[in-house]
């Protein structure tokens, strides 16, 4: 992810949606079990607005946000692009707590 190919942006917002998916699918696992299927549908339902917030709304800076916080360290986000500001770092923040997203130290 170290070029500046045209192709970056699409898989690095190919990976961040693969990893939500992944992690969602472990949480989704974890209730079907207990009988907890309605808390599977509305958790499965909601993360398409993770998913937008992050690889529509705040673009790069923000799939490296998230990917960061969860320990890929990826860096940030190059010029001309933007790093993200304290509210939108608080809006991913709030939204990885709202879908149980692992956080790195």
């Amino acid at each position: 992810m170290c070029g500046e190919k045209k192709g970056d942006s699409d898989e690095l917002a190919a990976l961040t949606t693969l990893i939500f998916c992944i992690h969602v699918n472990f949480i989704i696992k974890k209730y079907i079990p207990k009988h907890r299927l309605p808390e599977a549908m509305k958790l499965q339902t909601r993360v398409v607005e993770l998913n937008h917030c992050i690889t529509t709304e705040l673009g790069i800076p923000g799939m490296k946000y998230i990917l960061n916080k969860m320990g890929l360290r990826l860096g940030g986000a190059r010029l001309p692009l933007k790093p993200l500001t304290a509210v939108q770092k608080q809006r991913v923040d709030d939204l990885m707590a709202t879908y149980q997203l692992p956080r790195s130290s």
